[in-house]
């Protein structure tokens, strides 16, 4: 039996429930995604979170960069309400998260690490080096600007559940986990 085609839940299921959200991720299984695409970046204290833009404005109820911020300050912001009221203090995401809801629900994933505010730093912080672990790859070049997409299917993901420090040299790499330039 052929795994083709993948339907992929673009940020989950986003029309549904607030992208880039567990919430979304929920139910794009729900009603039938196998796999779902998500957006990282990494913020000041070097925690990778799930998020498409480089602002907080349009999904979430801060406001400008978030770079600076840290995860604690992360979590305070509402990424829901925005959607509707049923969504009202859902959380962004950090990357583990995101992959431990799809290793415990056997989904495949489709993240795209996003160019970052200072490229250079990306490149060599730790959680940087933890996915490119990962993903079997080198960290892309410092001049880089174009994000790195990273799939991992379900039976990747089965194998080694992603540790909760995305830094921690206990991060193992995964077989089947494939990295391209996007």
């Amino acid at each position: 039996m052929s795994d083709f085609p993948r339907i992929f839940a673009h940020r989950g299921a986003s029309s549904l429930a607030p992208e880039n959200t567990i919430a979304a991720f929920s139910k794009a299984m729900e009603v039938g995604a196998r796999w779902f695409e998500f957006d990282v970046d990494i913020i000041g204290d070097g925690s990778l979170i799930v998020i498409h833009d480089d602002t907080l404005d349009r999904t979430t109820s801060g406001s400008g960069s978030y770079y600076q911020l840290g995860f604690s300050d992360i979590r305070r912001l509402d990424a829901g309400r925005w959607f509707s009221d049923t969504y009202r203090f859902e959380r962004i995401p950090e990357a583990a998260d995101a992959l431990a809801f799809a290793h415990a629900q056997q989904m495949g994933v489709n993240l795209e690490i996003k160019p970052c505010a200072g490229v250079r730093a990306c490149a060599s912080a730790s959680s940087s080096r933890w996915l490119s672990r990962c993903a079997g790859r080198r960290s892309p070049p410092a001049s880089s600007s174009l994000p790195s997409i990273t799939s991992c299917s379900p039976l990747s993901t089965r194998h080694a559940p992603p540790s909760r420090s995305a830094g921690s040299s206990s991060a193992r790499p995964t077989s089947g986990v494939k990295a391209r330039p996007r």
